[in-house]
């Protein structure tokens, strides 16, 4: 009885002094349309987590967002195909090749842990029943280690796309970051084509989340105080990060990318910005891994911070 008594104590202070997000966590969700209104961009964020524009790794690339093929939730979806000269299928392309692949991020904001418990998504094939897929997902961004989430191969549906759904039992801690991929192919041994697409359409990667953001993204509509700069996140990062800064009154804005040997590498913003909180994606697609600087000026404020991009 007694233990019952003190156990009941226990919990009923964990209540009051904790707050219940802490101890069972917030939903969050980060979700991707890929259809003709949306792209590849992301297009509802629920909870204390971020996510970036869905992309192609080398040499697969969204051609464009018109097809309307069978069972899609939405009116159009997604296609990706082989960039360039490239082509789909041929004697060794009967399996899934390293550059080939379309890419989620998302991570928990600053202060936060990210409790992920799944990937839902619809996928699908163009002009063949030959199209394949693999999907993985990893917290490191060189994905030199990653797991995968299905058994065996996906036999994508031809000129259709079906709904998946898949575990992920992974915890995106402070400062982590969660890739997801899908390698997709022509199993096709004796012929090649550049007509082939994969099709993507509404992907959600979601789960809990746990702590409290540290001011990157406030909920009131109250102004900032003071100038800032935060830290980009994710950090490390490949191949982009989110950069974050607030202004206490309108002001004319500068926001600088520089290398290691102070070059500069890209200016993201060079006008006049009203009074807020601001963030922009920096693509670090075309750079190669390093150190690098992004600094703001505004007014008589200036300060800089160094982010990692490491592919």
């Amino acid at each position: 009885m007694k233990m019952r008594v003190l156990f009941s104590m226990i919990v009923l202070a964990l209540f009051i002094l904790v707050p219940t997000s802490l101890i069972f966590g917030q939903a969050a969700s980060v979700t991707w349309k890929l259809n003709a209104t949306d792209t590849s961009a992301v297009s509802a964020r629920v909870g204390n987590v971020i996510g970036l524009p869905a992309m192609g790794g080398d040499g697969l690339v969204a051609r464009d967002y018109t097809q309307t093929p069978a069972q899609a939730p939405d009116t159009t979806v997604g296609r990706w195909w082989p960039t360039g000269t490239n082509t789909w299928g041929g004697a060794t392309d009967t399996t899934e090749m390293a550059g080939r692949y379309v890419q989620f991020v998302s991570a928990p904001k600053p202060g936060c842990t990210f409790a992920v418990d799944s990937l839902t998504i619809w996928l699908g094939g163009k002009g063949t029943n030959a199209m394949r897929a693999n999907l993985y997902y990893s917290k490191d961004g060189t994905f030199s280690t990653k797991t995968s989430l299905n058994s065996s191969p996906l036999v994508l549906l031809k000129d259709s796309v079906a709904w998946y759904g898949f575990k992920i039992p992974a915890t995106v801690n402070v400062g982590e970051t969660l890739f997801v991929r899908i390698y997709p192919w022509y199993y096709s041994p004796s012929s090649t084509s550049n007509s082939k697409y994969l099709y993507t359409q509404l992907a959600t990667i979601s789960g809990t989340t746990t702590g409290t953001p540290n001011g990157v993204e406030p909920t009131g509509n109250s102004l900032p105080t003071v100038f800032r700069l935060d830290q980009n996140y994710p950090n490390p990062f490949n191949p982009s990060t989110v950069i974050g800064y607030e202004l206490p009154k309108s002001s004319s804005v500068k926001v600088t990318v520089f290398d290691i040997l102070g070059n500069v590498v890209q200016t993201l913003v060079n006008g006049h910005q009203s009074a807020g909180h601001h963030s922009l994606t920096f693509n670090a697609l075309n750079l190669a891994s390093g150190m690098y600087f992004y600094r703001i000026q505004a007014d008589n404020f200036t300060q800089t911070r160094k982010m990692i991009l490491l592919k």
